[in-house]
């Protein structure tokens, strides 16, 4: 019986050990970043591959789950659904485990996504839904095209506008494949990771790391160099730090969090640009920073259950019990706490990364019935190029990035 390759047999004791911390909310990004420090032995093709099968676990897992299989053997049918490329430890790792050959003529056939998937499944187990692939707790909130959050998604990157040309050059000097995206020129998707502390553009602030749907919101919110913008919870600063650079460097921002490891990290983004138009400054929920001019625009990117980042963070679904009224509360917190600081004619850009209504559409609701001098507003939707009023959803296909929700509300009175 052919040997089980080693990288295998190192796979199943970082799954293992992950297991062993099931019941933590640390991510299996984080998680692996840890693993691979204390196994730092392990070779780039085997971080790489324990990474991939992992992801592709967590991802199918709705399905996985129901095989009667061992966990290897799951693990590497979750592999095979993702379409990752078969190396020769994957080889070995099918033969060792007697995988059946007819799924690799499965695998070659032409077919759409996902009947490919559900075919290969159904080798095992038969009439699976593709609702399975989702929690429970979310399965009466899934949107029509909730199927395409099972793609893996590009890593996304943002280039300097005045430096497109350059990062192009960059790409195809270094032979790294990418995709300049049709939606907006500056943005570039990358199927496989780089290494960021060895890219140049990267370290030097040409390149930032920031997922295109989150891009578009920057569109939309539409800042001009003489506005002044909030935003509430800025995080590391992507929104903010993509704001600043199409206002070139002129508008006023205030980025405020209670997160001082995350603002930390804000300002070591921060120090590698040139600006000085970004007021960064940790406060206490509830807090309003000593604005020096009102705010014309506010931005609030409210805590959420991150539904719509499921495509990269697949581990996280299984966890998902439903929205924590706890969150509920400080969205709607949050959007009283900035109705109370825009002024009239100034504009609210309420966002979530998720796609469940009750985080969405309910809250807006909730918060219009209760503001009546508060009514949507129109924005010119950069994947359509047409006006549009009130919401709506950036989401896969048409961004191929997370899911994200934007309102854009304007006080009236």
């Amino acid at each position: 019986m052919p040997v089980l390759p080693a990288s295998i047999k190192a796979l199943q004791d970082c799954f293992e050990s992950w297991q062993s911390l099931s019941s933590t909310t640390l991510p299996l990004d984080k998680y692996l970043q840890s693993y691979f420090k204390r196994f730092a032995f392990l070779g780039s093709k085997d971080r790489k591959l324990i990474a991939n099968a992992l992801f592709s676990y967590y991802r199918w897992y709705g399905w996985l789950s129901l095989l009667k299989k061992p966990i290897l053997f799951q693990l590497l049918c979750g592999y095979v659904l993702d379409g990752h490329k078969e190396t020769k430890t994957v080889f070995y790792w099918k033969k060792a485990l007697s995988f059946p050959e007819e799924i690799d003529e499965l695998v070659k056939q032409e077919q759409s996504f996902p009947l490919k998937q559900k075919n290969i499944i159904s080798y095992f187990v038969p009439n699976v839904k593709e609702e399975d692939l989702f929690p429970l707790a979310a399965q009466e909130s899934l949107p029509d095209n909730f199927i395409f959050l099972q793609k893996r998604p590009p890593i996304w990157l943002r280039s300097k506008r005045d430096k497109i040309e350059q990062t192009i050059r960059f790409f195809k000097e270094q032979d790294i494949a990418f995709t300049q995206s049709p939606i907006l020129p500056y943005s570039f998707a990358l199927k496989e990771n780089i290494n960021l502390s060895a890219c140049s553009l990267y370290q030097n602030g040409t390149l930032e790391v920031q997922d295109i749907s989150s891009q578009i919101v920057g569109e939309i919110i539409d800042i001009q160099e003489t506005d002044t913008l909030w935003d509430m919870c800025c995080g590391s600063g992507g929104k903010s730090l993509h704001l600043a650079e199409l206002s070139n460097g002129k508008a006023k921002i205030y980025a405020t969090d209670i997160r001082k490891a995350s603002l930390q990290n804000y300002r070591k983004r921060l120090a590698k640009q040139e600006y000085t138009n970004i007021n960064i400054q940790c406060l206490m929920a509830g807090e309003t920073p000593n604005f020096s001019t009102v705010p014309n625009k506010i931005l609030i990117d409210v805590p959420c259950s991150c539904s719509g980042t499921w495509r990269r963070t697949p581990d996280l679904r299984f966890r998902f019990r439903g929205v924590d009224e706890a969150i509920l509360q400080t969205q709607q917190d949050l959007l009283n706490q900035a109705a109370k600081v825009i002024p009239v004619g100034g504009h609210l850009f309420y966002v979530t990364c998720s796609f469940l209504p009750n985080e969405n559409e309910n809250q807006l609701d909730v918060f219009l019935s209760q503001h009546s001098n508060f009514s949507y507003d129109s924005y010119i939707n950069p994947i359509t190029k047409q006006e549009e009023q009130g919401s709506c959803a950036i989401a896969p296909p048409a961004s191929d990035g997370n899911w994200i929700f934007i309102a854009k509300l304007k006080r009236t009175v």
